[in-house]
């Protein structure tokens, strides 16, 4: 995968791989795997709610009531 930096980010990068003596791939991947697990959380989400509804806070707190026993 190649991707597209502005030259200042881009910059920033290389200056942090340097000195922490890592690749540039090895410092951005944690944050790309953050950012699409919480993408993916966010579409099922979403789906969810599309698909079954939203329900008050007042149900919702109805339906659990039980656990908190």
């Amino acid at each position: 995968m190649n991707i597209r930096l502005d030259n200042e980010l881009e910059q920033k990068l290389n200056y942090f791989a340097h000195e922490l003596h890592t690749t540039k791939t090895e410092l951005v991947k944690p944050y790309i795997l953050r950012m699409l697990e919480d993408l993916e959380d966010y579409y099922h989400a979403h789906k969810a709610l599309q698909d079954e509804g939203s329900i008050s806070i007042d149900e919702l707190e109805k339906e659990f009531a039980h656990v908190a026993d």
